[in-house]
């Protein structure tokens, strides 16, 4: 433990407004829809100011369950199957509670399902939304593309084909290598992709091999030229926009480590001022008369020095508390103004703090470690100074504790499925 960690401890330990059960504030509770790391981060923002709060998922297993602030426990039918009884379910949640909570969300799927049926939930429950149209350019890569464009926001050449014409005449267009996604990435990918967000391609040639074997499946395939650089080079912009489309929330980072690594999700990161990310982020947002939490991440082409855009998060992000820990409470900016009370912007923050997953950035150092790409003694040098992460809080145990019991009987399990493999072949 560093002076970093010593300070930050004490800071969370006895600087911030811990609350327990009894002193519950009298503001409306706040519902976390998604109870993933992402989730947790939420809870412990509103736990701490003293916001009763309710967890939602269709999982009873979720990590965020286990938080101290996380005062009930609601398991509701998955939206995905069942997004009929889902909806019916919330609404008479809703309907008992007597109160309109505040309803925050933490995954793609969330953001679709609550656009989808904004008008029957509002009754029910306060939230922040984008209009229906945004959200559709959000959810497609496609429409997100042509957004970009027409606003004058760099972004990678992007391309749709459905046939092998269409890809010849695109060919002289493609610098190679390119990647391949999915035109919605929120939903549940087919065989091919095989849990990934993404494939990478070398040549026209293999380009067509794919593009024959997502037509025999009937798969959308999309195809962007990648933007040269190290995982490094990603930034990403965060923020909350009022109901009014105002900023009142600004804060931005850069990626340390990605896993899987090259296209993965930051498991590394290190809040740092980033005006030129910003100032495209709120271009952006902006232009599409946002409201809500939401993101932006661009990636800094290595050849021109250019940011271009690569994606945008509609939702609250996984790595929140890295803003948090950096004096941008989002969650709680978020809370307060859709309540109406009075918030004050913030719109500068500290640098230099870092998020971790641990135990996947400990994957993706392996990985890295296989390109050459990084050392050992690098990768624990990257852990020195103020840190937060993902599960872990000197103030919340119960995450981490129980991640660390489940993670045990599941290796052994896996383990012992191996041998008998081996031991079978």
């Amino acid at each position: 433990m560093d002076r970093g960690d010593i300070i930050y401890w004490w800071n969370e330990r006895f600087n911030q407004n811990i609350v327990t059960d009894k002193t519950i504030d009298k503001r409306p509770p706040a519902f976390v829809y998604g109870m993933s790391i992402n989730g947790l981060s939420i809870l412990r923002s509103l736990g701490r100011k003293g916001i009763l709060t309710y967890g939602v998922d269709s999982k009873p297993y979720m990590i965020a369950f286990s938080s101290r602030y996380c005062h009930n426990k609601i398991i509701i039918s998955d939206i995905d199957s069942q997004p009929e009884k889902a909806l019916n379910e919330l609404k008479n949640i809703g309907k008992n509670l007597g109160v309109r909570p505040v309803l925050f969300f933490t995954r793609d799927c969330f953001l679709v399902f609550l656009s989808k049926f904004r008008n029957e939930l509002e009754k029910y429950f306060i939230f922040s939304l984008p209009d229906p149209e945004i959200v559709d350019c959000i959810i497609d890569k496609r429409k997100l593309a042509g957004f970009a464009a027409s606003h004058n926001i760099p972004h990678p050449n992007s391309f749709v084909v459905d046939s092998q014409e269409q890809l010849k005449n695109i060919n002289q267009k493609l610098h190679f290598p390119v990647i391949i996604k999915p035109p919605k990435t929120y939903k549940a990918r087919g065989q091919i992709w095989k849990g990934q967000k993404l494939l990478t391609v070398a040549n026209l040639e293999l380009l067509q091999k794919q593009l024959l074997e997502f037509k025999n499946i009937k798969e959308d395939m999309m195809i962007q030229e990648q933007v040269p650089g190290p995982d490094s080079d990603i930034f990403l912009f965060y923020t909350y926009y009022s109901q009014q489309s105002e900023p009142l929330a600004v804060f931005t980072k850069r990626k340390l480590r990605q896993y899987p690594i090259h296209y993965g999700y930051g498991c590394a990161n290190q809040s740092i001022k980033q005006k030129d990310v910003a100032d495209l982020g709120k271009t952006l947002f902006d232009a599409m008369k946002y409201r809500g939490i939401g993101g932006v991440e661009f990636k800094r082409n290595s050849l021109d020095g250019l940011f271009q855009l690569i994606e945008i998060h509609g939702r609250t992000p996984m790595t929140g508390e890295i803003a948090i820990a950096s004096g941008v409470d989002i969650p709680w900016i978020a809370y307060k103004d859709l309540i109406g009370e009075k918030v004050e912007k913030v719109m500068e923050f500290k640098e230099g703090v870092k998020w971790f997953h641990f135990k996947h950035d400990f994957w993706a150092y392996r990985m890295y470690k296989a390109e050459g790409n990084l050392t050992f003694f690098k990768w624990i040098k990257s852990y020195r100074g103020k840190k937060v992460f993902g599960a872990f809080s000197f103030t919340d145990w119960n995450p981490i504790i129980n991640s660390i019991k489940s993670y045990i009987p599941n290796k052994i399990k896996r383990l012992f499925k191996r041998s008998n493999r081996l031991s079978d072949s």
